[in-house]
C-alpha cells in the first residue's frame, strides 16, 4: 500500500468528509475527519485486481464457495495472533455493531444489564438500548493517562440484573492493548458474577507493535 499517496475524498459521498461540517461544525477544507474507521488509501494490488476480476466476469450472483475465504482467516489468526480457530467457530455478520448486536439479543433478555468499561466505543451503548437492555457503566481508571480496571470496585458496584460485559481489547479510544494478566482478570470477574464475555478485538492489528493477546488464549480455562 502507498501510504503517500494524496487521494482527494472530499464530494465523493464520503461519510468521514462530506457529513463532517453538517454534524460538526467543521468545514472539510479545515479539519482533519478522524471520526470514522475509514481509510484514505488505496487498498493492497491483490485486492484490486481480485475486485476486476470479479467486475470482468461481469456477473455477480450468489457465492457458493467460501472456503477460500475460511482458510484465510484460519491463517492469519494461527500466524499473527496464535489462535487456532476452528472452522465452525466461524461466524460471518455485516460487522462489529452487527454482531455485537446480535450477542446482546441473542444471550441476554429485555431489562437485563450489559456492562461497558467506560469510556468504550459509543455504539455498544447504542445496540444495548436499542435491544431494550440497561447499560451498566464500569467507569476505567485513568492513572497518569493510562487506562486501567478497578475489578475491586467493580465487583462492589454490578448489580444483581447483570448478565454480559462487553470488553474492547485493544481499547478503543482508549488504546490500551491489556496484558494478559488483566485479560485473565476480565475473564474472571465474567466467570464470578455469572456474566457472557464478549471481546471485541476488532483492533487487534493495529497495535503499533505491542503484542495484542487473543481472549481466549489469555483465558482458555473460562471457556
Amino acid at each position: 500500500m502507498n501510504f503517500d499517496e494524496n487521494i482527494e475524498r472530499r464530494n465523493t459521498h464520503s461519510s468521514k468528509w462530506d457529513m463532517m461540517e453538517p454534524l460538526y461544525g467543521v468545514s472539510a477544507e479545515d479539519g482533519i475527519p478522524m471520526w470514522v474507521a475509514d481509510m484514505d488509501f488505496r487498498p493492497p494490488q491483490s485486492v484490486q485486481d481480485k475486485l476486476n476480476e470479479v467486475n470482468h466476469h461481469g456477473v455477480y450472483g450468489y457465492f457458493g464457495n467460501d472456503s477460500l475465504y475460511l482458510d484465510a482467516i484460519q491463517w492469519w489468526m494461527k500466524n499473527r495472533h496464535g489462535w487456532d480457530v476452528p472452522r465452525g467457530g466461524i461466524f460471518t455478520t455485516h460487522g462489529l455493531v452487527n454482531g455485537t448486536a446480535m450477542c446482546v439479543d441473542t444471550f441476554t433478555a429485555p431489562g437485563d444489564g450489559v456492562v461497558l468499561f467506560t469510556p468504550v466505543y459509543h455504539a455498544f451503548a447504542k445496540v444495548i438500548r436499542a435491544n431494550d437492555r440497561e447499560i451498566i457503566e464500569l467507569p476505567l481508571v485513568n492513572h497518569n493517562g493510562r487506562y486501567e480496571m478497578d475489578f475491586n470496585a467493580y465487583d462492589e458496584a454490578l448489580p444483581a440484573h447483570a448478565r454480559m460485559v462487553i470488553l474492547c481489547s485493544p481499547h478503543n479510544p482508549g488504546g490500551r492493548i491489556w496484558s494478559i494478566a488483566e485479560l485473565k482478570q476480565v475473564a474472571a470477574f465474567a466467570e464470578k458474577h455469572n456474566l457472557i464475555l464478549i471481546s471485541d478485538e476488532i483492533h487487534h492489528d493495529i497495535t503499533f507493535g505491542t503484542k495484542h493477546t487473543v481472549m481466549q488464549n489469555a483465558a482458555p480455562e473460562t471457556d
